[in-house]
């Protein structure tokens, strides 16, 4: 009877705290970090921790996407017009993005409110965040916008992508910067039996792959630093990125095996309009038992001498949102 009631004073105990969460949640006006939650309830973060992950598994709390915590449909958006106006002051702000403060300050609307909008439109990639808290769109839109792409660098560098496809027999792809992630915006998939291609949307951390190290190479060192400390790296593999980047610029392609996706080995090069602005990545992915180091760098060489050759206007339609080039 002792352990029983033991049991029961402690699930009292729990559902107790996990009311306190949520009152807390519901009081606070905007969104609680896990850290802000323990602090105030005077709990370990692993306790907190637990109890969110309860909440948010039964529904009764959302998780942002910088990992801040509100009360679910506590601050629903209205409808879609606050989202579409997000997205508009997003579009104008720029390749800076905007922080969620100016969105609310410029919408006249409540934080809790544009938390929501946020959240609705990072989960369907049509806004993303740095951890700065800018948001910039997302690639996402992509998708909508496609047919309307007429003069884009899709549309640009895609017969390039088929020829290279066509005489190295590899999978071409194009990538382009959104935050600190590799978005694939375009696939010519090799026409071997055995090859590797990567979904249209999918999206990848900057500091690995052939794709995400040539996009770094193209971008101010103050800002490669800022990426790599986002994404908390050690020093040392911060030190080692550096290296390579430093060898990237040199040789203008980066190469890559199993970084990404044991046992494939692929080849990239950033791609640059006429003023010299980094406009996206054009890549080779391949499996790395075809492709010995040799090959890798002679398809590097390739691809920056054919992309050598593109003339893009300043004003090609698709371009990274991250601005500064080198």
């Amino acid at each position: 009877m002792a352990n029983a009631a033991s049991q029961t004073s402690y699930q009292l105990q729990t559902v107790s705290r996990a009311l306190e969460t949520m009152r807390l949640l519901e009081g606070a006006g905007s969104p609680l970090s896990q850290t802000e939650i323990a602090a105030a309830l005077g709990e370990p973060v692993p306790v907190v921790f637990r109890i969110l992950h309860t909440l948010e598994n039964h529904g009764f709390v959302s998780r942002l996407p910088d990992k801040r915590y509100s009360p679910k449909g506590a601050a629903e958006p209205d409808g879609m017009g606050l989202p579409l106006d997000i997205l508009k002051l997003l579009a104008a702000a720029g390749p800076h993005g905007a922080r969620r403060s100016q969105l609310a300050s410029r919408l006249d609307a409540e934080p809790g409110q544009v938390d929501a909008a946020l959240t609705v439109l990072a989960e369907r990639k049509l806004a993303s965040v740095s951890g700065q808290d800018v948001w910039s769109p997302g690639f996402g839109l992509l998708e909508l916008a496609r047919p309307l792409l007429r003069g884009s660098l899709r549309t640009a560098v895609r017969p390039l992508m088929e020829r290279l496809r066509d005489e190295s027999g590899e999978t071409a792809t194009l990538f382009v910067t959104s935050g600190r992630q590799q978005v694939v915006v375009d696939v010519a998939a090799s026409r071997e039996p055995l090859r590797y291609e990567l979904e249209i949307g999918r999206s990848f951390d900057l500091p690995t792959g052939a794709a995400g190290k040539a996009a770094l190479a193209a971008m101010a060192d103050a800002r490669i630093r800022e990426i790599l400390n986002e994404a908390a790296l050690p020093a040392t593999d911060q030190r080692r990125i550096m290296v390579e980047i430093g060898r990237v610029r040199e040789t203008g392609f980066a190469t890559s095996t199993g970084e990404r996706i044991e046992g494939a080995s692929a080849v990239a090069a950033s791609i640059r309009d006429e003023s010299g602005r980094a406009r996206g990545v054009m890549g080779l992915m391949m499996p790395a038992f075809r492709n010995p180091p040799d090959r890798l760098q002679h398809l590097g060489k390739v691809i920056v001498s054919q992309l050598g050759k593109l003339r893009l206007p300043e004003d090609m339609g698709v371009s990274e949102p991250d601005g500064e080039s080198i």
